[in-house]
């Protein structure tokens, strides 16, 4: 009855020696799983900034894009000008040397 008493307790420590690394183990998949909660979390936060980021861009190209068109409106227009100008002193010069 003795011997059976110990291998009845040899055994009930080795449940929970089992139990207590099968503890462990939970409280290291939680630990992990929580880790993940928070690298997910940060990533979520990068997507939403990135996107953020995008339309930004995609607008300042929207208002670049008038404003080269309309600066190449205004430099075809200063050139006219100029050569307008260049014009008249050409012919003035010709004019005072006749």
């Amino acid at each position: 009855m003795v011997w059976t008493m110990q291998m009845a307790d040899h055994r009930l420590d080795r449940i929970e020696d089992k139990l207590d690394k099968l503890t462990e183990l939970v409280g290291s998949v939680i630990r992990i799983e929580e880790k993940q909660a928070a690298v997910s979390d940060r990533l979520d936060t990068q997507e939403r900034r990135l996107n953020r980021q995008s339309e930004k861009v995609e607008s300042i190209d929207i208002r670049v894009t008038r404003v080269e068109g309309s600066s190449k409106r205004n430099s075809w227009f200063v050139q006219l000008i100029q050569g307008s100008v260049l014009t008249g002193v050409v012919g003035l010069m010709f004019y005072f040397l006749r």
